[in-house]
């Protein structure tokens, strides 16, 4: 297969609008199938894309912007979506987990009566406890809600990013406040 871009633009100048769009509207689609190889889910395929494209705008000064270009943006869509499923991995395994706790009645299961978890699930309360305001409420919403990104996002009429990010940032914060027990 040939992927040579149809216009070279010359690696001494910073690339145009223009240009840039040009290359764009060339790489956009195929990036897309080829993430979606990966993720199995054309809307994070075009958000890994576009923010593949946004890092090259942003570093237009130091990329070269020749047929290297090409390897450089789908080599950045290859990583992105592997670097998302494993994102989605770890927040699977830390959910399950939490789901485990909160959910687990000692009573009835003796693997939960232990000391360690009694304590475990104390550690989990007093980190969720300690999260920033909007933080908490968001993990919150996910976790004792069932609410999907997208409902919290209407729910709090934010967007579906600024959930996403304020997720990560909990899970970042509750992994580091509880390494010693994962």
């Amino acid at each position: 297969m040939n992927f040579k871009p149809t216009k070279k633009i010359s690696s001494t100048a910073l690339p145009t609008e223009k240009q840039f769009e040009s290359i764009f509207r060339e790489y956009f689609v195929r990036l897309c199938c080829f993430a979606d190889r990966y993720t199995n889910n054309i809307e994070e395929s075009k958000e890994i894309v576009q923010e593949v494209f946004l890092k090259v705008w942003d570093k237009r000064d130091v990329l070269p912007m020749d047929d290297d270009l090409k390897f450089y943006l789908f080599r950045s869509v290859k990583n992105a979506s592997l670097n998302l499923l494993q994102h989605k991995r770890v927040v699977d395994d830390f959910q399950s987990v939490l789901y485990l706790l909160y959910t687990a009645d000692g009573s009835e299961n003796q693997v939960f009566q232990s000391l360690e978890v009694i304590e475990l699930k104390e550690k989990i309360d007093a980190a969720v406890a300690s999260l920033p305001t909007e933080c908490r409420r968001i993990f919150l919403l996910s976790r004792d809600m069932g609410l999907k990104y997208a409902e919290i996002a209407q729910e709090l009429s934010v967007s579906v990013k600024t959930v996403e990010t304020q997720m990560s940032r909990a899970l970042s914060r509750l992994r580091r406040l509880l390494k010693e027990y994962l």
